[in-house]
């Protein structure tokens, strides 16, 4: 059993060389698709430091071990706290990213992706 190998020029010469280079209307939805899926990663990363500087340090245990009232309020308190700052967050993202940014992204891509398979047909 013998193989015969052939090399690229060989073949590239024999088929001819192609390349086919996306539409100018695609290639702008694409670069617009980067461009609207880099600002989600932003304003995902700036919720994420948001909830980071706003949520609360839980209680220190010294200054709680007064009484056992003053620790289950200091604990009730840090929850109400921590609830509001993730709440804070969930709000900014449904608002900015679930609403705004993501609807829009996903149009890009159903127009690339529609434009892609039209011209493939």
């Amino acid at each position: 059993m013998t193989t015969n190998t052939v090399s690229t020029e060989e073949v590239l010469a024999t088929v001819g060389g192609t390349s086919v280079s996306p539409p100018f209307a695609q290639r702008a939805g694409f670069m617009l698709a980067v461009a609207v899926g880099t600002m989600i990663a932003l304003v995902v990363g700036c919720l994420l430091f948001f909830v980071f500087l706003t949520y609360p340090q839980p209680p220190i245990p010294t200054s709680v071990s007064r009484s056992n009232e003053e620790a289950t309020r200091a604990i009730e308190t840090y929850r109400a706290l921590s609830e509001v700052a993730v709440q804070n967050t969930l709000e900014l993202f449904k608002t900015i990213v679930a609403q705004a940014l993501l609807p829009v992204f996903t149009a890009l891509l159903g127009y690339i992706f529609a434009k892609e398979s039209n011209s493939s047909s």
